[in-house]
């Protein structure tokens, strides 16, 4: 399958991004490498920092205006889900969205609320009660680098295993209905094959779909060069069984960019 869209990848005004990484060199890198849609989502992990990152958004936007690009590119955000009740965005910031990706499993972050047992089998619930939460938010569009915790350190494995099929096949109907759909990022399913192909077709039988996503914070994953992992990114979403029917390419909240000069 052609990895031809890239819902994740942060412009240096993340923070965590390299400085090497602005717009225009994003861009030029997608471009090289043949993608067809590109997703600017750059982080936001506390309430406080809403204004500033809005105006990460304009300047983005602005950069995004001065170039000439084959790509379909949203301006969209990875925000923190801090608790199973609460996001770090609002409704209110959504009209400044091309799109809403969240984060439930930013267990490295101080803000973020931890199970009160710090167990595997805690976590998955917690992990799975943070996923469903996002979803009745009413506002996600896709969940980042799901289930495999990686932040979690030797624990990520564990956790994965202590989710409950049936839970999963609960949040799976629920996201199916919520048109809320879940990121496939190669480097991260890599370690759990078996796991994320069972993953794939469950969620087919409940109509969600996927997102790809690199999670780029430097030029080099953008476009997913075979040699960033021992097995080819493409070999990854092929042996998991994704399809291009399972990939998600339209965005339910259409903005304009002049929206956020307001």
């Amino acid at each position: 399958m052609e990895l031809i869209q890239d819902w994740h990848i942060h412009t240096f005004r993340s923070g965590c991004g390299k400085e090497e990484n602005t717009v225009e060199a994003i861009l030029v890198a997608a471009q090289r490498a043949g993608l067809r849609l590109v997703g600017l989502a750059d982080h936001i992990n506390l309430p406080e920092e809403r204004k500033t990152f809005l105006e990460i958004l304009k300047e983005n936007r602005r950069d995004l205006s001065a170039l000439s690009t084959s790509c379909q590119v949203l301006v969209g955000t990875e925000a923190t889900m801090l608790s199973p009740q609460r996001c770090c965005i609002g409704q209110d910031m959504v009209e400044y969205l091309d799109f809403v990706m969240v984060s439930c499993n930013h267990y490295h972050l101080f803000a973020v609320e931890k199970p009160l047992s710090e167990t595997a089998g805690s976590f998955a619930r917690h992990h799975m009660a943070m996923i469903r939460g996002a979803i009745e938010l009413g506002f996600v569009d896709t969940i980042a680098h799901p289930f495999l915790c990686t932040k979690c350190g030797k624990m990520a494995f564990p956790i994965l295993k202590n989710i409950e099929l049936k839970n999963l096949q609960e949040i799976l109907a629920l996201a199916g209905e919520a048109g809320v759909s879940f990121e496939i990022k190669p480097a991260h399913v890599v370690h759990a094959i078996p796991w994320f192909k069972d993953l794939v077709a469950e969620a087919r039988r409940n109509k969600v779909r996927f997102t790809l996503g690199s999670d780029a914070h430097g030029l080099r994953p953008i476009g997913y060069p075979e040699d960033v992992q021992q097995m080819s990114p493409v070999h990854v979403c092929d042996s998991i069984g994704l399809q291009p029917a399972d990939l998600r390419w339209e965005i339910r909240f259409p903005r304009e960019s002049e929206e956020t000069e307001k």
